[in-house]
């Protein structure tokens, strides 16, 4: 894919392969973007900004439908319960979430939407919350298995059929995957490689993780990447580039039974964005 305009990470993102959006997010240099950006399939442009700056957000949608949620912004730099739509034209503030969160997992579209996990006041360490938006209003969703943050990007599916992909697990990324039904989530076989603030895409039976953050306690990256097929990984062709601190593919940007992903942006070797590129699958 087409270069983004500016080094970003920590951005939310959904859409398709052929028509993204990314908002918000974090430019070293320049701090927290107000910014959001579209893609066509072949070049990025300028769209409108959001109503303030924002990263660690998470988006769903699509690139004409678009739901932006929490983040750390500024002011007040501390995390965000608000919640923002986009309609192809301009962002809206809407009901907020129930609580403020950032590094959360998203799936869904602008009526029927879901957040997952995160790092909330509650439990900054991790949350095991989720919670299910109507396009209208916000409503408690089922316990997770286990709390976890720094999710970004891996996260993939619906309301009711969605997978939740690694994140930091305590002091380490994992592997553990959940599975929700739209009721309660259950366990399902761990990937292969730990990762935190990677990507992933597609369906609850048909999904692929990519790249992120590995080990803990430093800004190595791993180039692996893997794909489901409703009951187990196998490992398939590398990214180019490793990266983490992205949204990436894994908030909706490309499907994966349509053979097509969506990789964007992120830091290569710290925490500071430094790479434009984009790769597609």
């Amino acid at each position: 894919g087409g270069n983004i305009p500016t080094f970003n990470g920590n951005f939310g993102g959904c859409g398709t392969i052929d028509a993204t959006i990314i908002a918000g997010g974090y430019n070293g240099p320049v701090g927290k973007i107000i910014g959001s950006f579209l893609y066509d399939g072949t070049s990025w442009s300028a769209a409108n900004d959001l109503p303030y700056m924002r990263n660690w957000n998470s988006a769903f949608g699509t690139q004409t439908a678009a739901v932006n949620t929490g983040g750390f912004a500024t002011p007040p730099g501390v995390k965000q319960a608000t919640v923002e739509e986009y309609d192809g034209t301009s962002w809206t503030q809407v009901t907020s979430m129930p609580t403020a969160m950032d590094g959360q997992g998203t799936a869904g579209s602008q009526t029927a939407g879901l957040t997952m996990a995160g790092s909330t006041p509650a439990a900054p360490a991790g949350s095991p919350a989720s919670f299910e938006y109507d396009g209208t209003n916000w409503t408690v969703g089922g316990t997770l298995q286990g709390g976890r943050y720094r999710i970004n990007g891996q996260s993939v599916g619906t309301q009711t059929a969605a997978l939740l992909l690694g994140g930091l697990e305590g002091p380490s990324p994992g592997t553990y995957v959940e599975s929700y039904d739209g009721t309660s989530w259950s366990e399902v076989n761990d990937m292969n490689t730990p990762r935190e603030m990677g990507g992933g895409n597609g369906t609850q039976t048909s999904a692929i993780a990519v790249s992120g953050r590995n080990p803990p306690g430093s800004y190595a990256v791993t180039v692996n990447v893997e794909q489901w097929n409703g009951s187990a990984w196998t490992e398939t062709s590398n990214v180019a580039t490793g990266r983490s601190y992205n949204s990436s593919t894994g908030s909706g940007a490309g499907t994966v039974g349509s053979g097509s992903s969506f990789f964007i942006g992120g830091a290569t070797t710290s925490s500071t964005p430094n790479t434009l590129a984009t790769e597609e699958w």
